[in-house]
């Protein structure tokens, strides 16, 4: 918890430049928060095959990860273990629709013991929202982090309304 305190007291430049907590210096952690809010992003989509998401996105706040429109960069020096929520507003044309957001690192798919975000639309053209998180071991200066989504029920394409995402570097690593 104490650390979660100083992360967020962090977020303000002015009481790490005072000298964080009983004047001992506290770095800011490698972190990364994006979002694309109110669009409308149609990837074309095969069932079964993934597609790289690719939404028009702002970083509002980035330390030690750089983004690349449509990737997330570990920097230098801030190697160890990461945390990555993301939530999404999405609809489909078609009811019972099953599509499966996967993150990747370096262009290869991550074992499904990361984690699986299934998402299945109830009615067609009607938008719901749903969150994840992705817990990525022992990530390394250079790796590149992305997020692909398919269907698995038929080459329908989904229609994303909102995508947010925040990376947080475990502390302590």
């Amino acid at each position: 918890m104490k650390y979660l305190i100083i992360f967020l007291l962090c977020a303000s430049s002015a009481f790490c430049e005072l000298g964080g907590v009983n004047g001992v210096a506290v770095e800011v952690n490698a972190h990364f928060v994006g979002s694309a809010d109110s669009i409308s992003y149609t990837p074309t989509v095969a069932k079964d095959v993934f597609t790289k998401l690719v939404p028009v996105m702002v970083s509002h706040e980035a330390d030690y990860i750089t983004f690349g429109g449509d990737t997330l960069t570990i920097q230098a020096g801030h190697i160890g273990d990461y945390t990555i929520q993301i939530s999404v507003r999405m609809s489909g044309s078609n009811a019972n629709d099953i599509w499966q957001i996967k993150v990747y690192k370096n262009a290869v798919k991550m074992p499904t013991s990361i984690g699986q975000f299934i998402f299945r639309t109830t009615s067609a053209g009607l938008a719901d929202t749903k969150s994840y998180f992705w817990y990525l071991q022992d990530l390394a200066e250079g790796d590149d982090i992305s997020f692909y989504v398919t269907n698995l029920s038929a080459s329908r394409n989904p229609t994303f309304d909102d995508f947010k995402i925040m990376m947080i570097k475990i502390m302590g690593e």
